[in-house]
């Protein structure tokens, strides 16, 4: 317990660093780096030799480059579609159907779903960082994430009895479900009303919390899905008592593109 309070305060810090001390430019470079690590970590879920898990690394980096000179739309929408396969085959899953009915099982499928989700997060963070106050709203849209999982824990821990998906993730129950979204729709609330929004400024800014939420909690399942299928417990070890660097960051790689492209929407 001692080491994953360790590591969080350092994990802590260098969001701190990278939100509001580093450059634009110099932001979108670190966090591409990152992404590439994750893409690494990724590479695990198609139990493959080396050679094409450099492979999905140099695709990702591709998908980067090319999400970088797309509109902006583009990769954004085409990964919440994937989002939504992503939502099928974990149905599936979950209600003891194999998830290749939905195609998730073939490693061809893992790997374009990781060229396609990981460069569109790096848009969607990157879109986020540039706004007029963009460290402060990424920071708000990684907490409303972090709402999600803390809700998530505390309320499963102690209400929970209904299982959500147990053959997907078997800790996390329906109740827990429930109080992480309404715990990120409360933090939402609090900020903007804190802010001095109005209330048809808030509720127009509900709606998206809610699918963002909603994103996220699909976020974790899918990646444990990704475990479970590759009989793996972490992707990596680089943080220790949290796992890998993919493992912190799962749900926020379904919920930063939907927000980013629920922002541009209603902009």
């Amino acid at each position: 317990m001692l080491k994953r309070i360790l590591t969080a305060i350092i994990l802590l810090v260098v969001v701190y660093v990278l939100l509001f001390q580093l450059t634009p430019h110099a932001f979108q470079w670190v966090s591409a780096v990152m992404l590439l690590w994750a893409a690494w970590e990724w590479s695990l879920f198609l139990q493959a030799q080396f050679k094409w898990r450099l492979g999905l690394v140099a695709l990702v980096a591709l998908g980067v480059v090319g999400a970088y000179f797309s509109p902006i739309f583009l990769p954004l929408g085409l990964a919440c579609l994937f989002w939504l396969w992503a939502l099928v085959g974990t149905v599936f899953w979950a209600g003891r159907e194999s998830s290749h009915a939905a195609g998730l099982s073939h490693p061809v499928a893992i790997g374009a779903f990781a060229v396609v989700a990981l460069p569109a997060f790096w848009i969607g963070v990157n879109v986020l960082r540039m706004a007029n106050i963009g460290p402060l709203l990424l920071l708000f849209v990684f907490a409303l994430v972090w709402m999600v999982d803390i809700g998530g824990y505390f309320v499963g821990s102690r209400f929970g009895k209904h299982l959500l998906a147990p053959r997907v993730s078997p800790g996390k129950t329906w109740e827990g479900f429930f109080g992480g979204i309404l715990l990120s729709l409360l933090l939402a609330v609090g900020v903007m009303l804190w802010l001095g929004a109005s209330s048809h400024e808030l509720l127009s800014l509900l709606p998206q919390v809610l699918v963002t939420a909603l994103f996220a909690v699909l976020g974790d399942l899918f990646e444990s899905l990704l475990k479970r299928q590759a009989k793996l417990k972490d992707v990596g070890n680089i943080l220790p008592g949290h796992g890998g660097f993919l493992d912190r960051i799962d749900s926020s790689l379904a919920a930063i593109p939907v927000f980013t492209l629920l922002s541009l929407l209603s902009s």
